[in-house]
């Protein structure tokens, strides 16, 4: 019974052993492992603080500048208008032909500012 004992002693002790040196094996392998993947990694470009509050203050400008088309879309729309109540004043039998003109326009500009409005939310939102 003694000769058990013993033996049993020794199994456990020889188990006790290798689970305290399969973790460090393992952990010698997967940092092995992330070795590897580092080198295989391509290189990501490092930001600073700074380089992104200058990317966000570029973002913010150009979506401004992109705005200003719409203004001047809206001023287009305002000189179709005006031009037609010029021409229909001076001609009033040309009613149906000046008001297709009109319409004409005003489609052409507005299709002008929303394109620039949809490039402003592109450049804020995707950028």
């Amino acid at each position: 019974m003694i000769h058990h004992v013993q033996v049993s002693k020794y199994i456990t002790s020889h188990q006790q052993r290798e689970k305290t040196t399969r973790p460090a094996q393992e952990e010698e392998e997967e940092e092995e492992e992330e070795e590897i993947g580092r080198r295989n990694r391509p290189q990501l470009p490092k930001t600073s603080v700074i380089s992104r509050d200058i990317d966000t203050a570029a973002k913010f400008i150009g979506a401004g500048a992109a705005t200003v088309g719409v203004a001047g879309s809206r001023a287009g729309i305002g000189t179709v208008f005006g031009s037609l109540i010029i021409g229909y004043a001076r001609n009033p039998f040309l009613k149906q032909q000046l008001f297709s003109y009109t319409i004409l326009g005003f489609a052409l500009s507005e299709a002008m500012g929303l394109f620039c409005l949809m490039v402003a939310f592109l450049i804020l939102f995707t950028m």
